[in-house]
């Protein structure tokens, strides 16, 4: 059901706890726009294209 979802959604969120003042500690979301492949021919595995300026992403390292 998992992958059928992701088939069909083109966006997704991403929550981490956050690291930056002055929201340190505290849950961060943020929405990004996702993919599973060429239309018509997804696996149901989300991919998401994103950079390392991105709060989220620095969050996570």
């Amino acid at each position: 059901m998992a992958r059928f979802v992701v088939n069909k959604c083109d966006w997704a969120s991403m929550a981490t706890i956050s690291t930056h003042d002055p929201v340190k500690g505290q849950p961060f979301s943020n929405a990004f726009s996702i993919s599973d492949g060429p239309v018509g021919n997804g696996t149901g595995t989300p991919y998401m294209y994103l950079t390392h300026l991105e709060i989220s992403v620095q969050d996570l390292q």
